[in-house]
């Protein structure tokens, strides 16, 4: 009797839990099995599951849809003529053999009549579509809070009385504070309003003394821009009960297969508006509770907020602070504007933006839950997906007991940036999530500035897409679209113009179905997106991708052209090569077991004994790396460190000593060093050989004045985002590609740095060489004159795509100093774009060789 009730337990939860085991994974991660019962109008049940592989199973069969989006005249207005203009659409789909669609209106569904929707599903039914509802719904409330961007939104070198007017689009006031260049201390600070997002500030300045003026905009986000990005906190409870009062009018028959975006609400805030807090009362009052939940007391918070001299006295006054910096730029302050009062704070290590931004994004991935249970439980229990357009932890289901079923992915364009752009971005939110999640691909043509293409440019391309797609998991693909509204701007995307291609679309459907990969699942290497490793999405062979993951990861330094780093949850280590073809050499530790676990196809390592004879006393192993990443496992990794990088740098501080004493510069303490990292080379100790070198060589170039080398990501900046990429100098490069003209200060990066020399300095710069252009820029040091950088001659290409350039010699003294670089004007194409990888100061004449320093 009990060996029966558990074998029951153990099928029971078979149908209930899957575990599925990432590629180099340690332990297998237990997930949901989403699943759900629909009945239908006429009472009849059909049962459905996601699988482990991100399939849709209905009524016990693999449901991989290649379909079409159809956007509905007839839902937009409902005459006879859009009535019969929406059949014979449907018609020539159905005839070339395209019977699975997304049903969609102009407006969002609640908007639109219900009884328009009931007589297309009807016919649909009738004529044997499965469909999905693509409802685009939410709150009509829209998003409005203060963004705090002290870089951006901010006016230097105010020194005497004036008015400052700025444009700044969505704008409906904003709180401003002017403080002292000098040492931050607030002058005065106040607040204004905006007329049609143009802000005036009256400022009085104080006399003698220059001072910066830091604005913050508060922002409603109803534009044309961000459309659509409304308040969930606020306008949820009335957008559910209109919902649900729209769909209880419709009886659904046996076709429908799913319901795509009851929130179509941009929920994953990201750029500038990572930094966005919203105003709203009711956020402030889920903010509260959440401090409470987290804190427990409000001792708790002025701790962890790292209150200075005045602390927060309640939790409903600590869920209204705005803080007043960001990183290290702004009024290291939270300002309380119910009392008129800024509390200073120890803004380096604060928690304030990391409590904000985690209930900002936790809180709204409960609204996306909440609305996908409110379908099933209310209006058809089938599987709710959302459209999903970057890697972001808000679309990933972390809820155990329900919420939304899938993803879809919005692709442009065409070849491997269908994935490495989109699907690449969005596959691993489907394997980090909780539940298994559908898997869905919603691809739109690139018909931009290609005045006589419509829809797909030829049968192949359609078919290496849909390819591409199923290698990264894609389990169904409904092209945007077979009718395509409004027709004024988005015809040429419309199928049913170009009918032929309906049947490509049929021809890559029955290939699909007969490749049968219901149960296939792509092999992934995942790199962390924190910290910044250098991994990109890559396809490294078929099936086989180089994926984001948010899992905790390390970084490691194993010299300028080898890329390393640790992965939580993966066995072994993942090395490739910034610089072509390359060969490392680890010592190897009594009882390893050196195996290249990634690719399979590699040749087995061989290891070399030590002998009486060798330079070293330790077995070595020799890795040959590529551009492409393996996977060692089976070697210890305390003090794992390459022989040449340590070997390298010995040599430079060799050469270091020489010239050095040439010089006159006392050398006794790095002569030392030199016979110490010979003995630990021996010895295989070559991360402390590493070291011990390292540090007397930084000494020796301070002495004897050398080159600055700077980090291209290492600025505060008002560019867009830092890039991961495996052939920049350690792995990113800061990047800005931006329609959108600054509002107050020109997109600008900001370096600090020190020379050790004064006199002259070459000024040389590596950038990213874009296809479509780069801004023209100009450069500043200690903000003396601007000089426009000449970019015609590149001296050194290398990382598939970046050049070193030189662009100037300025004279510098010997110290610290400030660098500023400033996009003067946007690109050839209408877009402000640069890439900054790396920038170099140097004394003397400086020969770029891409990332390795000299």
């Amino acid at each position: 009797m009990n060996i029966a009730f558990k074998i029951m337990v153990a099928v029971l939860l078979a149908t209930l839990f899957i575990a599925v085991a990432p590629v180099f994974s340690q332990v297998p991660s237990l997930k949901m099995i989403s699943r759900g019962e629909f009945k239908d109008r006429d009472g009849l049940s059909h049962t459905w599951t996601v699988n482990g592989a991100s399939t849709l199973i209905w009524d016990g069969e693999p449901y991989m849809p290649i379909g079409v989006v159809f956007y509905s005249k007839y839902l937009s207005a409902t005459s006879e003529e859009n009535w019969q203009a929406d059949i014979r659409v449907l018609e020539l789909a159905k005839s070339k053999g395209i019977t699975s669609l997304i049903l969609k209106a102009v407006m969002p569904a609640s908007w639109t009549d219900a009884q328009a929707w009931q007589k297309l599903i009807d016919y649909l039914d009738a004529q044997g579509f499965t469909y999905g509802l693509d409802l685009s719904d939410g709150p009509k409330t829209p998003l409005s809070g203060f963004v705090v961007d002290p870089l951006r939104y901010r006016i230097p070198n105010i020194t005497k009385d004036t008015y400052v007017d700025v444009e700044i689009p969505d704008a409906v006031g904003c709180i401003w504070v002017l403080s002292r260049a000098s040492d931050g201390r607030v002058i005065s600070s106040g607040a204004a309003t905006a007329e049609d997002g143009r802000l005036r500030i009256d400022i009085k300045a104080s006399p003698g003394e220059s001072a910066v003026l830091i604005v913050y905009p508060q922002v409603e986000l109803s534009g044309d821009d961000r459309e659509g990005i409304s308040d969930l906190w606020s306008g949820f409870d009335e957008f559910r009960d209109r919902l649900i009062g729209f769909a209880s009018q419709i009886k659904f028959g046996k076709g429908l297969r799913f319901v795509l975006d009851p929130i179509s609400s941009k929920a994953d805030l990201s750029g500038e508006l990572d930094w966005l807090v919203p105003d709203s009362p009711e956020f402030r009052l889920g903010f509260e509770a959440y401090l409470l939940r987290k804190y427990k007391n409000i001792g708790s918070v002025n701790s962890a907020w790292a209150l200075k001299t005045e602390n927060i006295q309640t939790f409903d006054q600590a869920s209204r602070l705005i803080p007043l910096w960001r990183g290290a730029k702004g009024i290291p302050m939270l300002l309380d504007r119910a009392r008129a009062k800024r509390l200073p704070v120890e803004a380096s290590t604060s928690r304030v933006w990391d409590d904000i931004q985690d209930y900002r994004n936790s809180s709204a991935q409960k609204y996306l839950n909440a609305a996908a249970d409110i379908v099933k439980r209310s209006i058809a229990d089938v599987p709710v997906i959302y459209r999903a357009s970057r890697y972001h932890p808000v679309f990933t289901n972390r809820s155990s007991r329900g919420g939304f079923d899938g993803l879809a992915v919005e692709v442009l364009g065409h070849g491997e940036r269908v994935v490495t752009e989109y699907a690449g971005q969005i596959y691993p939110l489907v394997g980090e999530s909780s539940r298994t999640l559908w898997f869905v691909a919603l691809p739109t043509q690139d018909v931009t500035g290609k005045d006589n293409q419509l829809g797909y440019p030829s049968r192949e391309m359609m078919m290496a897409d849909f390819d591409l797609l199923s290698e990264i998991g894609v389990k169904g693909v409904f092209v945007n679209g077979l009718q395509v509204l409004p027709e004024g701007t988005r015809k040429r995307y419309s199928l049913a113009s170009v009918p032929d291609q309906i049947d490509w679309l049929k021809e890559t459907r029955e290939r699909f179905f007969a490749e049968n990969r219901s149960d296939w699942v792509p092999s992934v290497i995942w790199y962390p997106t924190n910290p910044v490793v250098g991994g990109m999405v890559k396809r490294l062979d078929r099936g086989t991708w180089w994926l984001p993951s948010s899992a905790a990861g390390e970084k490691l330094f194993f010299g300028d052209t080898v890329g390393a780093y640790r992965i939580a949850g993966m066995s072994g280590l993942c090395l490739w090569s910034r610089a072509g073809e390359s060969v490392v050499t680890f010592p190897v530790e009594k009882g390893d077991a050196p195996t290249v676990k990634f690719p399979s196809s590699a040749p087995e390592l061989v290891i070399t004994k030590a002998s009486r004879t060798s330079s070293m006393k330790k077995d070595r192993v020799e890795v040959r790396l590529t551009e492409s990443p393996i996977v060692i496992t089976g070697i210890s990794q305390g003090g794992l460190f390459p022989v040449e990088t340590a070997e390298a740098e010995a040599a430079r501080l060799e050469a270091l000593i020489k010239k050095a004493k040439a010089a006159g510069v006392q050398v006794v303490l790095s002569e030392d060093a030199m016979k110490s990292c010979r003995d630990y080379m021996k010895n295989g100790r070559t991360s402390i050989a590493y070291d011990k070198a390292h540090t007397f060589v930084l000494q020796l170039r301070e002495s004897l004045g050398d080159y600055v080398w700077v980090e291209g990501e290492s600025a505060l900046s008002t560019f867009d985002s830092i890039i991961s990429y495996p052939f920049a100098s350690e792995g990113a490069y800061l990047w800005v590609d931006n329609k959108n003209r600054p509002p107050i200060v020109p997109y600008t990066a900001y370096y600090s740095f020190d020379t050790t020399k004064s006199g002259e300095h070459e000024v040389w710069i590596a950038i990213f060489v874009s296809d479509a252009g780069v801004s023209p820029f100009s450069f500043s040091i200690d903000d003396e004159q601007w000089q426009r950088a000449v970019t015609t001659e590149s001296a050194n290409v290398y990382g598939y795509g970046f050049a070193w350039y030189k662009i100037g010699v300025v004279v510098l003294s010997k110290g610290s100093h400030t660098l500023q670089i400033r996009l003067d004007e946007p690109a050839p194409d209408g877009n402000y774009r640069l890439g900054i990888d790396s920038i170099v100061l140097s004394p003397g004449s400086f020969k770029p060789s891409g990332v390795i320093k000299p």
